[in-house]
């Protein structure tokens, strides 16, 4: 959709574009009026109200709205007059309102702090986010759930998360920074550089008197690894910093095709305490459109072998992927919990211009989120329950990530890094970590870089960032 916005000033564009992009997927912003365009809005922001005029193939609309708060608190109103002009304009209504933004249970777990009583919280998100009832009560859920998960975590606590971004190959879907190689060289050469990390970072904490609450391999596909190199992975990390308390240890096996009984045997002697076979569908002609490169009965089979390990389990389930309706991603959400997996997490496709399927359109249709609420229903019936959630940009219909688990398997490093309460070490190629200042509520990024050779190449150089990032911090470790 092409669309024209002219702004009497700019200090709010960005919220302005981002309330437009959750309405239109895709969306292209024009410099200039012409009679291509779909969608002209011009928005005058005066001294005591927001003018709004909406043009579109059918009608014009007019809108003002006088402002009740003061300036620097009038971005929520300006967000909801340019919401309320294009909802009735297209009479669609966003599941998840005005929130633009990753973490929607931020809001809850802030005034859960301070003492808010129920109600009022579930009123901040209705009554001035415009977020449905059905939202508004899952994010007070899952921050009642994260306070619970980490009230008593020792101040000293952080979680570590060791990056291996390389996959064999890429799906459609995929926009993360990843390298496309089974080049076991190669592995190699980037595991070397990554021990090199672990040592010099660990090295670096050795006397600050932390210790690690979780840990979390991701990808990427770490699987990827052979067994040796899994073992002196996990052999690393526990020479290094301090697991001797550690609640959970994940491992992100990730496809099926790279599971073995060795590299599973490595996992477990080496400490991990959860996995995750990403299945994505049920349905093999959708894993074949994707490019994924595998089959429902290769899940199955590496499913199987991992469940021999007594490994808590984590099956990943993606709506809205190419060719797919709601019923085939309800029956792929039916097979995987007919395994029983201790957490099924649900997630919704983004569009991202760096993913194949950016470019090539394969769904882009309007659509309400039915099969995936009624996905929620079904867990809820079987005995799951939410327990962390985040949003992405340009998601079908607006949706969310949302994993599900049996009461008391929560993934504690998943609530972890979404809560912006715990430090989060990172190391590897594309990692970030975080230092979470408590008496600012500051976060502070801590990444290295982002591309894989130059991370080979110039280890210590990425060493010596983290370590000045580290260093010029307000955090006593």
């Amino acid at each position: 959709m092409n669309i024209f916005l002219q702004l009497s000033k700019t200090d709010y564009e960005r919220q302005i574009k981002n309330i437009i992009y959750a309405f239109f997927l895709p969306a292209e912003f024009v410099a200039c009026r012409t009679q291509e365009i779909d969608l002209a809005l011009f928005v005058e922001i005066l001294q005591d109200k927001i003018s709004i005029r909406l043009e579109n193939a059918k009608e014009e609309l007019i809108k003002e709205k006088s402002f009740s708060c003061k300036e620097e608190q009038r971005s929520i109103e300006i967000e909801q007059a340019v919401y309320e002009v294009i909802s009735e304009a297209y009479g669609y209504i966003l599941p998840w309102g005005i929130l633009t933004g990753v973490r929607p249970v931020k809001i809850a777990s802030r005034l859960l702090k301070s003492g808010v009583a129920d109600e009022q919280i579930i009123a901040e998100y209705t009554e001035r986010r415009f977020v449905n009832a059905e939202k508004a009560k899952l994010c007070l859920s899952l921050a009642k759930k994260e306070n619970n998960c980490l009230q008593n975590m020792p101040k000293n606590a952080v979680a570590l998360y060791v990056h291996i971004p390389i996959c064999p190959h890429r799906c459609k879907y995929c926009s993360f920074i990843s390298k496309q190689s089974t080049d076991q060289y190669y592995i190699a050469q980037y595991l070397n550089a990554l021990l090199q990390e672990i040592r010099a970072i660990g090295a670096y904490f050795s006397n600050k008197n932390i210790l690690v609450d979780s840990l979390y391999i991701g990808g990427g596909t770490p699987a990827l690894l052979d067994a040796d190199m899994i073992e002196k992975l996990l052999f690393e990390l526990v020479q290094y910093f301090d697991t001797g308390k550690m609640r959970e240890a994940t491992f992100e096996a990730g496809r099926a095709d790279c599971i073995t009984v060795e590299k599973l045997e490595a996992m477990k002697e080496g400490g991990m305490s959860r996995i995750c076979i990403n299945a994505q569908s049920m349905h093999n002609e959708t894993l074949q459109s994707i490019g994924r490169g595998l089959t429902k009965e290769e899940f199955l089979h590496a499913y199987a072998l991992a469940r021999k390990y007594s490994f808590a389990m984590n099956v990943d389930l993606i709506y809205g992927l190419e060719g797919e309706n709601e019923s085939m991603f309800y029956d792929s959400l039916e097979q995987v919990i007919s395994l029983q997996p201790e957490n099924i997490t649900l997630h919704t496709l983004a569009y991202k211009k760096k993913a194949k399927d950016f470019e090539n359109k394969m769904r882009r249709e309007r659509e309400h989120l039915t099969g995936f609420d009624s996905a929620y229903g079904l867990l809820k019936t079987k005995g799951y329950v939410p327990y962390y959630l985040y949003r992405q940009k340009h998601a079908v219909s607006g949706g969310e990530n949302t994993g599900f688990c049996k009461e008391g398997t929560e993934g504690i490093y998943n609530i972890s890094v979404l809560s912006d309460r715990v430090d989060i070490i990172a190391l590897g190629a594309g990692a970030v970590g975080k230092i979470c200042e408590k008496n600012t509520h500051r976060i502070r990024r801590v990444d290295g870089c982002q591309e894989i050779d130059f991370y080979i190449q110039h280890i210590h150089e990425v060493i010596h960032k983290k370590r000045r990032i580290y260093e010029a911090s307000n955090k006593v470790f």
